[in-house]
C-alpha cells in the first residue's frame, strides 16, 4: 500500500490518512485540521498471532487484531495506527478501519456511532444538540 497522506471524511469527521480509503470518502481539507489521523506502523503487529482474534479496550486505547487482516490501535479518539498482516486484502482492511476502527474512535470521543450520526444530521440543519 502506498504511504501517501490523503484527506477523507467519515461521520462528519475529517481524516488525514496514510492508509488508502475508498475514493468516495475523499474530501477537501478544512483549515488543514484533522479530527483523526490514520498512520501505518509495520511493527505494531509484531508479537501478534495472525491467525487469532484479539481485542483490548480502555477509554483511551483500544487494540484489535483480526486474523489474516491486521492490527488496529485507536488512541484517544484522535489517532488510529494500522498494521496489516502480509497478504492482507486491502478491501477487508478498509472495512475493518471504517467499521470497527471508527466505532472505537467515536466511542472514545464520547458518542456511540448512532448518537454521532444523529448529532451530525442536526448540526447539518444549523441546530446544536
Amino acid at each position: 500500500m502506498p504511504s501517501t497522506m490523503k484527506w477523507f471524511s467519515v461521520l462528519g469527521l475529517s481524516i488525514y490518512s496514510e492508509v488508502p480509503l475508498p475514493a468516495r470518502l475523499q474530501a477537501v481539507p478544512f483549515n488543514n485540521y484533522a479530527d483523526i489521523v490514520i498512520v501505518m506502523d509495520p511493527f505494531l503487529k509484531n508479537g501478534m498471532d495472525p491467525g487469532k482474534f484479539y481485542s483490548s479496550w480502555s477509554p483511551s486505547i483500544a487494540t484489535l487484531c483480526v486474523p489474516d487482516t491486521g492490527v488496529l490501535r485507536m488512541m484517544g479518539g484522535v489517532r488510529m495506527i494500522v498494521s496489516p498482516f502480509a497478504g492482507a486484502d486491502e478491501d477487508r482492511l478498509q472495512q475493518l478501519i471504517l467499521k470497527d476502527g471508527m466505532n472505537a474512535i467515536v466511542e472514545q470521543r464520547g458518542f456511540s456511532v448512532e448518537e454521532h450520526k444523529e448529532r451530525e444530521t442536526v448540526m447539518a440543519y444549523g441546530r446544536l444538540v
